[in-house]
């Protein structure tokens, strides 16, 4: 397998505040990837989100807690490229930046379900969708097939895979409350719990 996608194949972006990375978002990256046989994902934190407050961490601490996450993992690339570009947030401006600087791979943009509903809002959907095909991780049932009908029926596939019930909101609440490492490491890499103590980070 691929380590980079520098010298091509067909690679998954998964893109996220990552507001801390946690078991949910390595685990849609990685059953999607298996599921649609993808040589590899490259995980995009975002500079700015659009629809979200400003990140508890910086872009820094977010960045080394996803290289802590994917050590040793070839399956992952992590990538500053939102920062180097200055990009402004949004998914087509990351998209475009990406193919250019990787021009020979392939590429499809990970999603979960749950982020479904918010496509329509994105900036320029139909521009994302003729850059990349949409693979979204989704829990069987397959109840949203009457909503992907709405975007084209070539570019986006909903893909089967077991969803984790973990959330960086429900992490940071119980970081604040000071909840026990070992609790933690079953939501997150224990590496990543580890960089979060080391450096103080959600109190």
């Amino acid at each position: 397998m691929m380590t980079t996608p520098d010298q091509g194949g067909h690679w998954g972006i998964l893109g996220g505040t990552f507001d801390p990375v946690h078991h949910g978002h390595l685990n849609l990256a990685l059953q999607v990837a298996t599921s649609s046989n993808l040589d590899g994902v490259l995980l995009v934190p975002s500079l700015r989100h659009p629809f979200k407050d400003v990140c508890r961490a910086s872009f820094g601490h977010r960045m080394e807690m996803l290289m802590c996450a994917t050590s040793g993992d070839d399956r992952f690339v992590v990538s500053g490229i939102e920062m180097d570009e200055e990009l402004p947030g949004y998914t087509i401006d990351s998209i475009r930046a990406i193919r250019e600087r990787y021009p020979y791979a392939i590429w499809s943009f990970i999603m979960g379900e749950d982020n479904l509903e918010e496509l329509e809002r994105w900036r320029d959907p139909e521009a994302i969708f003729a850059e990349v095909r949409m693979l979204v991780g989704q829990r069987p049932p397959h109840q949203w097939s009457d909503y992907i009908s709405r975007f084209p029926a070539d570019r986006i596939e909903m893909v089967a895979i077991d969803m984790l019930d973990v959330s960086s909101t429900e992490i940071r609440r119980l970081l604040n409350e000071g909840v026990s490492e070992k609790e933690l490491a079953e939501m997150m890499p224990r590496s990543v719990v580890q960089y979060i103590k080391k450096h103080g980070l959600y109190q």
